[in-house]
């Protein structure tokens, strides 16, 4: 029984000290998701398929709009992304 009562308690630290983390990621997530939300508002891109980006693709448009291209290669790079998550 005090093999069960030790291994438990063990479980239950490790996940507690594994919330702050995902806590932290989820805050980091979110901040980086309104980050490319309010570029693509502020270049007047389609939205219509924000909710179908995935991490990465929302990964790729920060590192594009951050990019040192010119504005038309970003909307068409951008666009791509757009056009292949509507498309899932």
């Amino acid at each position: 029984m005090t093999k069960i009562t030790t291994l438990a308690a063990a479980a239950a630290i490790s996940l507690s000290a594994m919330a702050p983390s995902a806590f932290a990621m989820g805050s980091e997530l979110n901040a980086l998701t309104g980050a490319v939300y309010n570029g693509l508002n502020s270049m007047q891109m389609d939205l219509a398929s924000i909710n179908s980006l995935s991490l990465q693709d929302i990964q790729r448009i920060d590192q594009i709009m951050t990019s040192g291209d010119n504005e038309s290669d970003k909307r068409q790079k951008i666009n791509l992304i757009l056009r292949n998550a509507s498309d899932r």
